[in-house]
């Protein structure tokens, strides 16, 4: 089990001074920190699978800015699902599921706002990833490259 923390505050549409990343969530905005930190799980994502951990790891997603909130990973599926594999594509677009989430997250996402408590986003991350690693296996996943 992986949860993704990702800060979605309004700090995060400034522009980002790292190796230019594009506008990874279609905001209409390119290279902005939350572009980069998007990026960068994307790059994590893709590297589970290549890693072939893509049906074994379970991803989660929170993001926080005033509050914090767990994300829906599958919606082809109805309720919330709070994990997807990592390789899953259960709406079958070719894009995964955690993909398809991460390109969704914009700054000050709706009922989460644009300060920034990470206290909230930490206690909620806690709280996805013990619900979740109890729903799950005890299984560690462990890779070297």
């Amino acid at each position: 089990m992986i949860v993704y923390t990702i800060d979605v505050s309004g700090s995060t549409a400034s522009s980002f001074n790292g190796t230019p990343v594009e506008d990874v969530n279609g905001d209409g905005r390119s290279n902005t920190i939350l572009d980069a930190e998007l990026a960068g799980f994307i790059a994590l994502t893709q590297k589970l699978i290549t890693l072939g951990a893509g049906d074994i790891a379970s991803v989660g997603i929170v993001v926080f800015g005033t509050s914090a909130a767990t994300l829906d990973m599958d919606s082809a599926t109805s309720g919330i699902q709070f994990s997807a594999k990592a390789a899953a594509d259960t709406d079958n677009n070719g894009v995964y599921n955690v993909i398809d989430v991460l390109q969704s997250i914009i700054v000050g996402m709706e009922g989460v706002g644009t300060s920034t408590s990470f206290a909230d986003g930490i206690d909620t991350s806690t709280t996805t990833f013990n619900a979740l690693s109890i729903q799950g296996s005890a299984r560690q996943l462990k890779m070297w490259y």
